[in-house]
């Protein structure tokens, strides 16, 4: 908590990454909290530890980067490919640069799935911890010939598929997309070729097998492509009803668009019903020995330094929460906290969160995505 006294602080404070000595313990029953080094929150899976040795997870993570080509910050980010927010300003470009390729994105928390060359079978979270998944419970991964398969890193999501009578279903990886496999480099290759060649390699011999290990820690799924002008199916209203795991959203891919760590204006992520959720670091400035105000910092990359963006209603849980990664959501003109965001190390930039204040204004709707892609049918065919 600082004094409120900005010349001793020099005007921004010097935020830390949180860790494991000074974490906040899960504060209330009212806020969701993310743990950053917890495989799932709220639930232990049997043969996934987290990596504690820091020079095995320096090497790894430096090493992950490389292979998708990051050039952010010397690695020091999650190095996975991320798509910008289709909305009613930028959906012109769908039917500018027909045809797209869609994949549809599940639910959950996403993870790098890491084979190293030895057969040993990793996970990296968003922020960049690490969980390996020990031999009693490895994923069965072996190729047409028999031959394990290593040095390989895929990109997917970790959730559970809908069960009608309410029941948990089995913990699923699901591939939605390839970096590398078998040793081979995919990121040149387009997404459609990249789930392609892991559906041939990876998947078509554990479906051949058709029984897995029951010690497995999850099971292994993978994602389908359609390009836009087949998209129906993903378009039509029991879509999201009638799939097999919870669906997050749809992705939008360039024909020829390869894998490139960071952000891709190129790629387009579309969200039924979103919420427009915002991510700031959440700072508390103490005015007095009775008084405090809430600040909401975001990313400001022109000055390479978090800024204060917004205010928000000060409460006594939320003076406990000084520095933290929180998730936000703007309601009747005022920000409200929504969950504890700690897997995520930094903030949403200044200008994400303005560009979802401006599409929470005009969202982008089912009925305004339908007419642009029969267009893109009619101009890729």
């Amino acid at each position: 908590m600082y004094c409120g006294d900005k010349s001793k602080c020099c005007g921004i404070p010097d935020f830390a990454f949180p860790n494991q000595q000074n974490q906040h313990p899960r504060l209330s029953h009212q806020f969701l909290t993310k743990e950053p080094d917890t495989f799932l929150d709220d639930e232990l899976v049997e043969g996934v530890s987290l990596v504690t040795d820091s020079q095995l997870v320096r090497e790894m993570q430096i090493r992950l980067a490389k292979y998708v080509g990051a050039r952010i910050h010397e690695h020091t980010f999650f190095p996975a490919m991320w798509a910008v927010n289709l909305s009613m300003e930028n959906i012109h470009q769908l039917e500018l640069n027909p045809p797209f390729i869609v994949t549809p994105k599940p639910e959950g928390p996403r993870f790098l799935l890491y084979v190293d060359s030895s057969g040993d079978i990793y996970l990296e979270n968003m922020t960049q911890h690490f969980f390996r998944v020990d031999s009693d419970h490895a994923i069965q991964m072996v190729s047409a010939d028999g031959q394990s398969i290593a040095d390989t890193v895929l990109d997917g999501i970790v959730t559970r598929e809908k069960k009608s009578d309410g029941n948990k279903g089995k913990l699923t990886f699901v591939i939605r997309d390839g970096i590398r496999c078998g040793g081979q480099d995919l990121t040149k290759m387009n997404v459609f070729q990249r789930i392609a060649f892991v559906k041939e390699n990876v998947m078509k011999p554990r479906w051949d097998v058709k029984t897995t290990n029951e010690n497995e820690a999850f099971d292994l799924d993978i994602v389908e492509c359609l390009d836009t002008n087949l998209t129906d199916d993903y378009q039509a209203q029991e879509f999201g009803n009638e799939s097999k795991y919870p669906l997050r959203s749809l992705v939008f891919f360039p024909r020829n668009k390869g894998y490139f760590g960071g952000t891709n204006k190129d790629v387009f992520q579309w969200t039924e019903d979103e919420n427009y959720d915002s991510v700031f670091r959440l700072v508390i400035w103490q005015l007095s020995n009775e008084t405090h105000k809430a600040e909401l910092y975001a990313m400001d990359y022109q000055f390479n330094r978090e800024v204060n963006f917004a205010p928000i209603a000060i409460t006594e849980d939320l003076k406990e929460l000084h520095g933290r990664i929180v998730e936000c959501r703007y309601v009747n003109g005022q920000w409200k906290l929504v969950r504890i965001r700690n897997d995520r190390p930094h903030p949403h930039s200044r200008r994400s969160v303005m560009n979802k204040l401006k599409m929470q204004k005009s969202p982008l709707t089912r009925l305004n995505l339908r007419p642009l892609l029969e267009k893109s049918k009619g101009r890729s065919q």
